[in-house]
């Protein structure tokens, strides 16, 4: 059963680098990621390859710089969390002198990734101050200038859609900013 599951990701290793019919195609061979001449000449290099460096049976081929090809200085054998945090989307931040990912922050700091994601890339905020600033959760009754009212009211009065007060409310605004629309 192992040595057919290796055969199946080598197989399909080689068809979305090099079949544009494949689904995936445009995401590996459109992009120029082949596979080195030792394994796709080689299938038992590949097998080889996959036993002696790490090969189970719930793990999947991840290649450790996703702008370059499958070849053994390339790849490893990771789980799917660690491979869905080695995309070419993922987002790294430097944290206590180290790179992580939002995801990684999110479980250090306790904080959602959505979150910490909107405040570091959207907002600009330093990793620092996305930690550190306290969440302003979303109130039933915001109070400015001395007036309360709900969300629905202040959206209405200052001609704001909804959605985006509230929004702006979920990403940490403070409320002067949120009702003033100032960005």
């Amino acid at each position: 059963m192992r040595i057919k599951r290796i055969y199946n990701i080598y197989w399909h290793m080689i068809r979305r680098t090099e079949n544009p019919k494949s689904k995936d195609y445009h995401l590996y061979g459109a992009r120029g990621i082949k596979i080195c001449d030792e394994w796709r000449n080689d299938y038992e290099s590949f097998e080889k390859w996959s036993l002696e460096n790490g090969y189970a049976d719930n793990l999947t081929i991840d290649r450790k710089d996703n702008f370059k090809g499958y070849c053994p200085s390339n790849c490893r054998w990771a789980t799917r969390k660690e491979q869905s945090e080695n995309k070419r989307n993922t987002i790294h931040v430097k944290y206590n002198g180290e790179n992580v990912t939002i995801s990684e922050l999110s479980r250090l700091s306790g904080i959602s990734s959505n979150i910490l994601g909107s405040r570091i890339c959207k907002y600009g905020w330093s990793v620092e101050r996305a930690i550190n600033e306290p969440i302003n959760h979303v109130k039933r009754d915001i109070t400015f200038n001395g007036k309360t009212q709900s969300i629905s009211k202040w959206a209405k009065e200052l001609n704001i859609p909804y959605a985006t007060l509230k929004q702006r409310f979920k990403n940490g605004w403070d409320t002067s900013r949120a009702l003033g629309g100032v960005s």
